[in-house]
């Protein structure tokens, strides 16, 4: 098994859902539970929200905390775990946000940049992480592979 056939199997055995949040992974972590035959009865979707546009439309993320701390930060994270699991439901979810590269992002945040943050009915938590690898694909990869971890380690505890 994978991690993410772990994760959907225990949250069957608890009776539990989850949903995700994307930005810089595009999806890919959607593309981690879909491809897990029965997972549809855990995860219930997922919002790919790439412009800051649909962070704020779709999820509710603030405007004011864009322009404060960047699409890429904590605060943002945060509010994009908590309005993906009020719109879609869930009792848990998970949000992503970072700068895959080439380089740094407009706001000057470092290629390699992600925040990665878990909800559920008791609030959220987010991590900060800089990943280190040669190419945009592999920084994706990598953050999806961090936040399969986080998302095991939390739903464990």
């Amino acid at each position: 098994m994978n991690l993410s056939q772990d994760i959907t199997s225990l949250l069957r055995e608890r009776r539990q859902t989850l949903c995700v949040a994307e930005s810089c992974t595009g999806g890919l972590v959607c593309a981690e539970f879909t491809r897990t035959p029965g997972a549809s009865e855990v995860f219930a979707g997922g919002i790919v929200c790439y412009q800051n546009k649909v962070k704020i439309e779709q999820l509710g993320v603030r405007e004011e905390d864009i322009d404060e701390f960047s699409a890429v930060s904590s605060q943002v994270a945060i509010q994009m775990a908590e309005g993906a699991r009020h719109l879609l439901g869930t009792d848990l979810s998970i949000a992503i946000t970072g700068v895959a590269g080439p380089g740094p992002d407009a706001r000057g945040n470092a290629e390699g940049l992600v925040f990665i943050a878990i909800a559920d009915p008791s609030g959220a938590k987010c991590a900060r992480y800089l990943i280190q690898e040669p190419s945009r694909e592999l920084i994706r990869m990598s953050a999806v592979n961090i936040a399969l971890d986080q998302l095991w380690s939390a739903i464990q505890s």
